[in-house]
């Protein structure tokens, strides 16, 4: 509690210590033998302190209101896999990322063509959890495809695909929402950054990036008050899914393992065992350039053959 009280922001503890007047010794004196008579309150204030303790991920365990936060849709309770599983080292991971980021542009105009757009309803407004002073989000499935819906104060609801076609995340819906110097609103991509404007109409430059590789599908997107829903502008979830199917852009293991097997890329790191003497000597004398077949014997470990070199 003293160090509380007297530290300066973000100050360390070594060097709170360093310059508190008198170093140890007096900070001895002070909180073991009670020179300044205050330990009894700094006591105090430590039971406070502990006593109004609570760990948050327990209150949104035992509380269903909260929990519904983390919930990956609003409008199902199911749950997608946007990754498929690499079995490494006796763990389970995601697949990795493809180290080839090529070009990779939606547009609406990549669904059919006799596909029927019409307002549908994808979940509730109330879901959205509406603020006065700052956008909030959320994340609806339709079909097989993520859908992303921001409230935004003052300027209504804006939606779009929420994933990010940079490296396939499903993770727009958790962006920033900023605006440009023209008062155009976008989402900043929170794994790399990239901007893309949730304009609904593609000719206001809606779904454009701010990388000029990539661009998302933007939808139109209304409130009903009174029945206390969202509604998108969408065709039939057949029509979208053949487009943005989460099923169709998910890391696929098998992306890694044909890279793996090319020889393209390497994810991983091997330990192995030290290789018997003899060929350990082998190759030094590879690397030194060294033809001899006589080579060093001094034994260099501390006791075990096997780690010589």
């Amino acid at each position: 509690m003293l160090y509380i009280r007297s530290a300066d922001k973000l100050e360390r503890t070594a060097r709170w210590v360093e310059r508190y007047p008198g170093g140890l010794s007096a900070l001895k004196d002070v909180i073991v033998n009670d020179k300044l008579g205050i330990c009894e309150e700094l006591s105090k204030e430590m039971d406070d302190l502990v006593g109004t303790y609570h760990c948050e991920w327990t209150n949104v365990v035992r509380d269903s209101g909260r929990r519904n936060a983390f919930r990956q849709f609003v409008n199902t309770d199911e749950v997608q896999q946007v990754s498929e599983s690499i079995s490494e080292r006796s763990q389970k991971r995601p697949a990795d990322w493809p180290e080839d980021s090529s070009p990779l542009r939606f547009d609406v105009l990549d669904v059919a063509k006799d596909a029927k757009w019409e307002w549908r309803e994808v979940c509730k407004l109330s879901a959205l959890d509406r603020q006065t002073d700052a956008p909030t989000s959320a994340t609806v499935k339709y079909g097989d495809v993520q859908l992303a819906v921001w409230n935004i104060p003052g300027r209504g609801l804006r939606a779009s695909q929420n994933m990010c076609p940079h490296r396939r995340a499903f993770v727009l819906a958790d962006g920033l929402i900023g605006q440009d110097e023209q008062d155009r609103e976008y989402v900043s991509c929170p794994l790399h950054k990239r901007n893309y404007y949730l304009d609904p109409k593609p000719s206001n430059g809606g779904g454009k990036c701010s990388d000029s590789d990539y661009s998302i599908m933007t939808f139109e997107a209304k409130e009903d008050e009174e029945n206390d829903a969202v509604l998108l502008r969408l065709p039939p979830t057949d029509a979208l899914d053949a487009v943005l199917s989460t099923s169709k852009w998910m890391l696929r293991r098998a992306e890694e393992e044909a890279s793996h097997l090319a020889g393209v890329s390497d994810h991983s790191i091997e330990i192995s065992g030290p290789l018997p003497p003899s060929q350990m000597e082998e190759r030094l004398r590879l690397m030194d350039g060294i033809t001899s077949q006589e080579a060093p014997t001094a034994q260099i470990s501390c006791g075990s053959s096997a780690l010589d070199w």
